[in-house]
């Protein structure tokens, strides 16, 4: 099953093995078939989750991005094998094993990849372009993994994106007021509001209050929103009341656009910068990602220049 997952990238295998296929495309000296571009497209939009129609047009609508890929991944087979990649024998003798064992039979798997154009031979060598790809790939992403001084230099030209704002650990009760309601709907609203909030200075728990009057979606946690940092509140009026509380201060009752809100602040955190070893980590994977890409996309570029590319199921080609 390992292997099947990777084989659904396809990556098309050679002139001489794609018998009576048709020919979508040609990557210097191999092709890609309509077989290869089917699967392809399945992981995009897998068969079966749609019917009819919706699922031809649904298809159509990725053929090209799922061509694009397949003509990426062949030039960078055509790199790997240029940089004299290999695959062992063993290592493809074991994805041919791991495929018979998940189909039961050899019998079975022939059969499942007679389906997909392929014989022994063809779903061999599929084997051994992915993995050669994949190997490539493995190459340019330990090319660029930033270093340490690469990531500690990030962190200091970049220190504002790592600050964290003010916040505040917010508990909150809403008393909707619809906009269609009457001046004596809104009056008994707000004395609903004041007698709840009285309830809680009284003694009553703010969160046993929230879960039996409110009627915000965090009721069933207490009214409990959690951190709330600044900027994430609206409307504004509600934001500034919430961060001119003290820790376990209750508000007055707060009239919106929403109707009327009572809150209880929890845990104050002043504005901070995060520190470096608290970030690290995360710069290190945008900063991985970014380069990888990067270079990557350099790379598939020049070889759109070396190889010549033809698409056949359209009058466009490009190449040299």
């Amino acid at each position: 099953m390992l292997y099947l997952l990777i084989l659904m990238i396809t990556l098309s295998f050679s002139v001489a093995m794609a018998g009576e296929q048709k020919i979508i495309a040609t990557v210097g000296d191999s092709v890609i078939t309509e077989s290869d571009l089917e699967m392809g497209l399945d992981r995009y939009m897998p068969r079966g989750g749609f019917h009819g129609r919706s699922t031809d047009d649904r298809r159509k609508a990725f053929r090209e991005k799922a061509l694009n890929d397949l003509i990426d991944r062949e030039l960078l087979y055509h790199e790997a094998r240029e940089r004299g990649i290999k695959v062992s024998r063993d290592y493809i003798d074991g994805v041919i094993k791991e495929n018979i064992k998940m189909y039961g039979s050899k019998k079975r798997l022939e059969d499942a990849i007679k389906k997909m154009g392929l014989d022994m031979d063809g779903l061999r060598k599929k084997i051994e372009k992915t993995e050669m790809v994949n190997l490539l790939l493995n190459d340019i992403a330990r090319d660029t993994t930033p270093s340490e001084d690469d990531i500690k230099t990030f962190y200091e030209k970049n220190l504002r994106r790592y600050k964290r704002p003010e916040a505040v650990h917010l508990y909150h009760i809403l008393i909707k007021v619809d906009p269609s309601s009457t001046e004596d709907e809104v009056r008994k609203k707000e004395s609903l509001a004041r007698d709840i909030r009285e309830k809680i200075e009284s003694g009553m728990d703010f969160e046993k209050a929230a879960y039996q009057y409110s009627d915000d979606t965090f009721r069933v946690k207490g009214g409990d929103l959690g951190l709330i940092h600044r900027g994430q509140l609206d409307p504004k009026e509600l934001e500034d009341a919430a961060f001119s509380l003290k820790e376990g201060e209750l508000s007055q009752t707060i009239r919106t656009i929403h109707g009327f809100h009572i809150m209880k602040a929890g845990e104050r955190r002043s504005e901070e910068t995060l520190s470096y070893e608290d970030v690290k980590d995360r710069i290190k994977r945008e900063l991985h990602e970014e380069r990888f890409n990067e270079t990557k996309e350099a790379l598939i570029n020049s070889l759109k220049k070396k190889y010549h590319i033809k698409i056949l199921e359209s009058e466009h080609s490009n190449g040299s």
